[in-house]
């Protein structure tokens, strides 16, 4: 997964915002797994820039 390529401590930041996410979305999977796909492309742009 795309996270694994992110510094460390940023990470763990977006693993804890993804719990937060997942924990918001408790009986809607689709959602989740659309906010985490976001998250990957954002990252890739992230990387991409940097």
């Amino acid at each position: 997964m795309l996270i694994d390529s992110v510094k460390p401590d940023a990470k763990t930041a977006m693993e804890n915002k993804l719990q937060q996410v997942e924990a918001l979305a408790l009986g809607e999977p689709y959602v989740t797994r659309r906010r985490a796909a976001v998250t990957d492309v954002l990252y890739s742009a992230c990387q991409t820039l940097s």
